[in-house]
């Protein structure tokens, strides 16, 4: 579902990292586990490096439209149903606490 006040997702965040560097560690592995040097053949690791970050951008955009569905649901849920959502009374913080004595 898309939104028309939907954020642009940054291309840097935490999951294109982490993702990218899944990327480049499956890379490495690969090299270690044919028994080449670890760090032959960098043009396969910017690839898998750059596939990671796209499918970490991918994730994250997936996460951020999840969430923000969810908090649409609910808040018409409560802007529907106001009876089941009472405001808060307003309270002091005096009330609740008791008198403090100190022992002597």
């Amino acid at each position: 579902m898309k939104y028309s006040t939907e954020i642009p997702t940054p291309l840097v965040n935490r999951y294109s990292i982490i993702f990218g560097l899944y990327g480049l560690g499956a890379s490495v592995l690969n090299n270690g586990l044919t028994f080449r040097p670890l760090w032959t053949g960098m043009h396969r690791h910017l690839i898998c490096t750059a596939i990671g970050s796209v499918i970490g951008w991918y994730a994250y955009r997936y996460e951020v439209n999840k969430n923000a569905q969810l908090e649409y649901r609910n808040r018409t849920y409560m802007e529907r149903h106001p009876e089941l959502f009472p405001p808060d009374e307003q309270r002091k913080v005096g009330n609740d606490y008791h008198n403090w004595l100190p022992l002597r």
